[in-house]
């Protein structure tokens, strides 16, 4: 292969290497919320059968944040 070809096809350096690794963002965002509900739901079941009581005013930022992290890691897929 010339090197041309190798640098269109996402040789060192090129752009495409970095397009390659990153995902949609509408993908990231649909992965991101429903693991985001999960987590909710998991503490909303959890806390109560250990006889604690759901802080829902953390969870609601806990949420957002879990939300935010899952959907740029998905983005860049480092997940």
């Amino acid at each position: 292969m010339d090197r041309s070809r190798r640098d269109r096809a996402g040789g060192a350096g090129s752009g495409a290497t970095v397009k390659a690794r990153t995902r949609g963002w509408a993908g990231a965002l649909a992965w991101a919320a429903g693991l985001a509900i999960v987590a909710v739901a998991v503490s909303a079941t959890v806390n109560p059968a250990l006889g604690r009581t759901v802080h829902w005013d953390r969870m609601a930022a806990l949420a957002v944040v879990v939300f935010v992290v899952l959907a740029v890691s998905l983005r860049r897929r480092w997940l």
